[in-house]
């Protein structure tokens, strides 16, 4: 369902055999590392050392601006896509899967996968994308379908938004030199009277 970043967690060099009834393989020492799960291997979440945990759709998942090496995206919008040719950027190498943040067409025919702020577009279902951005280096596969995907697409900006937003016109007041002329105007024929009336009173 690409919500997450996944591992399987079979082991092929358990220290013990496994009893007959969860034996899955030829091999006696080859499963899953949980008893509770009667040691049948499964795609489990990865936890990294930092407390994050390999959700897409955790925004707290992010990582800052300066550790984001491979320009991923979690939160809302985001999906796991995987990685033919891992990405690679500074001499590190990405797990074969990472979080981007997508966006479908009106009718769901193309899917957009953004690393970092630039877009690469999936015409079909399965190509391969070749990235070469800021450093990073390497594939990204398209999804086998774009129907699950956009069903849920959000629109994202191509680019990061900026870091200041200048005021709309509808939230701006913009007065032109003639209205303040003719308010002035007003103004005056309003007092006249009054400077009419202290002229002759004290004239």
């Amino acid at each position: 369902d690409r919500v997450s970043i996944s591992i399987c967690n079979l082991v092929t060099d358990l220290r013990f055999d496994l009893p007959q009834e969860y034996q899955y393989f030829d091999n006696s020492r080859s499963g899953g590392r949980l008893e509770i799960a009667d040691y049948c291997p499964y795609q489990a979440n990865v936890r990294f050392g930092d407390g994050r945990t390999s959700d897409c759709s955790n925004a707290t998942n992010q990582l800052p601006a300066g550790r984001n090496t491979f320009g991923e995206r979690y939160g809302e919008g985001a999906a796991c896509f995987t990685q033919p040719v891992p990405l690679t950027a500074s001499l590190t190498r990405s797990f074969g899967a990472g979080c981007f943040r997508y966006t479908c067409n009106a009718d769901s025919t193309k899917l957009a996968v953004f690393v970092n702020s630039v877009s690469y577009t999936c015409d079909q279902p399965g190509n391969v994308l070749n990235v070469m951005n800021d450093g990073i280096v390497g594939t990204i596969q398209c999804p086998s379908s774009f129907e699950r995907l956009c069903q849920k697409s959000i629109d994202f900006p191509t680019t990061s938004p900026p870091t200041s937003s200048s005021p709309t016109p509808s939230s701006t007041t913009t007065s032109t030199p003639s209205s303040g002329v003719a308010i002035n105007f007003m103004k005056f024929l309003l007092l006249a009277p009054l400077f009419t009336a202290f002229l002759v009173v004290f004239g």
